[in-house]
């Protein structure tokens, strides 16, 4: 007996491809699941809430709130931060093109973990910084976003801490993302354009920034409100977005682009799951549709065009691969997990005088 719907892919398949001509351009495959694994606890993972991910030297490297881990491609690695007994609980992580990785520590600043050694910055970090929401690998600096202390660079040398006295619209930092040849820093406040290392303006002044990602078509930044908004030739226009997502947090934002070079936005969410946006509309992942969790703490794609993206949720990792199987469920209008036969369609020619 066939279950969950798997083959009912092969009919859509076999539609898109020849069967359909007469039929509208919209892909019929395209609401189906991708074929999805998710990763706990029981898998190897240190702890279940996944808040950061990075790619090293061809690993996927994952910062849990209880250590980190790195996927060897059938078993995790775990690591613990050299001061665990202060706090063991990481909240992102990034690498350098060296393969070194800075992780951002709910206690205790930074850690790096260097050919094996970790080192930690806790000292060098002042008490207002020590909880840091982001780390980011820009300008051939690493750069740290903190819960309450503004922000911190690190030339390989010394750190340097920037604030309200600075520029900065508040020393609450929630998101950073290198574009445009600046580094853009989200605070609760609105948003920093950081150019040489100094502040060139703010922007969106009073929102509330929780994410930022480049995009193709300029930078989006997502806001505690479940707000979007696109930055698009120097001018921030506000996005749609779905009715459920209004006062939502949006944790993160990625894009992405498919094999015809078409871009999709990810939007990750406290509480509304995983959202998708391309160029026909809202696709949505929620707990019962792929997701362990509908709190979703972090996002990273592999390969260009993309062939899987990691989520990193409260309940585990959730590994999206985009081709070979899809599955349609009851949310597509299948009626049963049990498909018990197949059929393609043959259109008449449609013609006209």
């Amino acid at each position: 007996m066939l279950r969950h719907g798997w083959v009912f892919t092969l009919a859509l398949a076999a539609v898109a491809a020849g069967g359909a001509r007469g039929w509208a351009q919209a892909d019929p495959t395209r609401d189906l699941l991708p074929a999805i694994r998710v990763f706990t606890g029981k898998d190897g993972l240190p702890e279940n809430a996944v808040m950061g991910l990075a790619v090293s030297e061809g690993r996927l490297w994952v910062a849990t709130q209880d250590g980190a881990a790195a996927f060897e491609g059938r078993a995790w690695r775990t690591e613990n931060l050299p001061d665990k007994a202060r706090s063991n609980f990481l909240r992102d992580l990034a690498t350098t093109p060296e393969g070194v990785l800075w992780f951002a520590r709910q206690d205790g600043g930074v850690a790096r973990f260097q050919n094996g050694v970790w080192t930690s910055f806790a000292d060098q970090f002042p008490p207002a910084a020590q909880m840091v929401n982001r780390v980011l690998w820009a300008e051939g600096s690493v750069w740290v976003g903190s819960d309450h202390g503004g922000l911190g660079r690190f030339d390989g040398r010394t750190w340097t801490w920037m604030g309200t006295a600075q520029g900065l619209p508040s020393d609450q930092t929630r998101a950073l993302v290198e574009a445009n040849g600046a580094v853009w820093v989200g605070t609760r406040a609105g948003i920093a354009r950081l150019e040489h290392g100094r502040v060139a303006g703010i922007e969106l002044p009073g929102q509330r920034i929780t994410a930022l990602a480049a995009c193709s078509e300029g930078l989006t930044a997502g806001t505690a409100e479940g707000a979007l908004w696109r930055r698009e030739g120097g001018v921030w226009k506000a996005m749609g977005v779905p009715a459920d997502l209004a006062g939502v947090i949006v944790t993160r934002l990625l894009e992405t682009k498919d094999s015809q070079g078409q871009p999709t936005l990810w939007v990750g969410t406290d509480g509304r799951g995983l959202a998708a946006r391309d160029a026909q509309g809202w696709r949505r992942y929620r707990v019962g549709r792929g997701l362990p969790s509908d709190s979703v703490w972090s996002l990273q794609a592999e390969g260009d065009p993309v062939r899987e993206l990691w989520v990193g949720t409260d309940a585990g990792l959730a590994r999206f691969h985009f081709s070979g199987w899809r599955q349609a469920d009851a949310t597509l209008g299948l009626q049963d997990a049990s498909v018990y036969g197949l059929a393609v369609p043959t259109l008449p020619a449609l013609t006209g005088s």
